[in-house]
């Protein structure tokens, strides 16, 4: 199963998603229910993920608690891979996992028979956070400055990039392969960590923290950050059903930023805990950039961008083994749940 190719740097990568730490196991235990309930013929999916849900999956929230899933006769249920062994319960499912892009270059190049059929975070959320007193404001300020970064995680490769696109001497950098997240800057240890956005920054401004970001797309770094994956035999046997579940996660999508005041308290209800809706609103409002940049459609991780990091990787020796990126992706499925979405009475259009 797809579980079970999770590496350990997936998982860590979104441990510190603290807003979302209590959220309530009912949901992550129950399928999909929403407005319509799916027939007793329902397709059933598990969509498998790291760490906690948050506003990362609020299409997928969304058309649960609109009844998107259902209208499209699926059973969706979120699967969290934090503190479990990857398994799946019997009941026969087609298994949807979200994954870092650079961990399914690795697993794929690996012999990992897996098909990214979707982009979610289409552009990477990875930036450099540090305290504003700090005075960085350029790449050249990062000089003499302690970085910490996961070498074995998407920040890690976004790390490597940006030395690659960009001037600053690497010899004058004191650098932490081993991340300490935003602890480190909270007990100002450490003048520099790579986190990302909508994770790191809520952090630090609930606890009034003045910080400063730099992008590295200012800089010339367009990674990838997180796909929809599944595995050839799920790829080939069941089209029908994945286009469904890309129909039902557009209009998810589509109804979160056309009604993100109603988005966020259905959001905030499946979250549970004690959210705070600003800070859940200003997390939706940062995501946008990285899920649609430049206006893109939802789900459109274009082929320069696996490309790209196909060649990056390739070139840094991260993979050990030629990808062929025509099998290993795939944008026919997408295309054709645009082609089909659900129409405006079940959407925010």
């Amino acid at each position: 199963m797809i579980a079970h190719f999770a590496t350990d740097s997936v998982r860590a990568q979104y441990v510190l998603r603290y807003f979302i730490a209590c959220v309530g196991a009912l949901f992550l235990a129950q399928p999909t229910s929403g407005a319509l309930a799916a027939g007793p013929e329902a397709t059933s999916i598990n969509l498998q993920f790291s760490g906690s849900p948050d506003v990362s999956l609020a299409g997928v929230m969304m058309a649960s608690k609109l009844g998107f899933f259902a209208q499209q006769g699926l059973s969706v249920k979120l699967q969290s891979l934090q503190g479990r062994d990857g398994g799946t319960d019997d009941t026969p499912s087609i298994v949807i996992s979200i994954q870092n892009a650079r961990d399914f270059m690795i697993a794929r190049a690996s012999g990992v028979p897996l098909v990214a059929i979707a982009g979610n975070y289409v552009d990477s959320s990875a930036a450099f956070f540090f305290r504003r007193k700090k005075n960085i404001r350029s790449e050249q300020d990062l000089a003499g400055k302690s970085v910490g970064y996961d070498a074995n995680s998407d920040t890690g490769l976004i790390f490597e990039w940006f030395l690659t696109k960009n001037s600053v001497a690497r010899s004058s950098l004191t650098e932490v392969p081993v991340n300490p997240g935003a602890k480190g800057i909270l007990d100002d240890k450490i003048d520099v960590i790579l986190g990302h956005s909508g994770v790191e920054n809520l952090i630090f401004e609930k606890a009034g923290l003045d910080y400063g970001t730099l992008d590295p797309r200012a800089y010339g770094v367009h990674a990838l950050g997180t796909v929809y994956v599944v595995d050839e035999i799920s790829f080939r046997q069941n089209p029908d059903a994945l286009i469904r579940f890309l129909r039902a996660l557009i209009a998810g999508w589509d109804y979160t930023y056309a009604k993100p005041d109603q988005a966020i308290e259905e959001i905030a209800s499946v979250i549970g805990g004690d959210i705070d809706r600003s800070m859940l609103k200003r997390a939706l409002e940062r995501q946008r950039e990285f899920i649609r940049p430049g206006g893109a459609r939802f789900g459109e991780a274009l082929r320069n961008r696996w490309n790209d990091l196909y060649i990056f990787m390739t070139q840094h020796r991260m993979i050990k083994a030629p990808i062929d990126l025509s099998k290993a992706t795939d944008t026919k499925l997408l295309a054709e749940a645009y082609r089909a979405r659900l129409g405006s009475a079940n959407s925010a259009d």
